[in-house]
């Protein structure tokens, strides 16, 4: 018994971009959109890959790391990532507009970014398209994906209303409402090889190059 005429008046043209019970069906037809964005999902799991990688790094220890980046969307990230590598490479169709960070990059750190357009043997290797981060361990590979349940603060918990999706919620307070505190956050848990994990959890060594459960 939703008066949808009354929704569409009061929210204006924030009536394609709601966020909603997940038992309400919106009708056709009447300009009503639900909200759905996946770019605090990209962030947050760039965040808890570098986690999981920080969590894993010894004092003298840094990583062979390839990362996908089709369109050079997120350049941010592999300046992040580059704390980490020995040696970085990015897979990449847009290499132009990654040439000014990768002379930075090198002034700043010395760290020579390889520039390719398909992965190389990298030890650690993450796609950003898919949002998969892989560790070889000479033993297995490890796929991480599917991150759940975003460590935002009680303040935002608290605001969280019953039966709405905490994710679609979340993101709609980071990119439409501004609170950009939520880019920092990272999932609790992930998928690794089909297993759920606490991020936490997740543990492997680097010893005389060869990568250890």
């Amino acid at each position: 018994n939703i008066d949808w005429d009354k929704v569409i008046e009061n929210t204006g043209k924030c009536s394609k971009r709601l966020i909603l019970n997940n038992s309400i069906e919106i009708p056709e037809n009447k300009g009503i959109g639900v909200y759905k964005s996946n770019l605090l999902y990209n962030k947050v799991f760039q965040n808890t890959a570098l986690k999981i990688i920080e969590n894993n790094k010894c004092k003298k220890d840094l990583y062979h790391i390839a990362v996908y980046d089709k369109n050079a969307d997120f350049t941010d990230f592999t300046t992040r990532l580059s704390m980490y590598s020995s040696k970085l490479t990015v897979v990449t169709e847009n290499k132009e507009k990654y040439m000014s960070l990768c002379d930075d990059i090198l002034e700043k750190t010395g760290l020579c970014i390889s520039l390719l357009s398909d992965f190389d043997n990298a030890k650690i290797k993450i796609d950003m398209g898919r949002n998969v981060m892989s560790i070889d361990t000479k033993n297995q590979f490890l796929n991480i994906t599917n991150g759940e349940n975003i460590t935002v603060d009680d303040i935002y918990k608290k605001l969280l209303p019953q039966n709405v999706n905490e994710y679609d919620f979340y993101s709609a307070l980071y990119e439409l409402c501004g609170v950009f505190s939520l880019g920092e956050c990272i999932f609790e848990n992930v998928t690794v090889n089909n297993e759920k994990k606490l991020v936490k959890d997740i543990h492997f060594a680097w010893h005389k190059g060869k990568f250890l459960i």
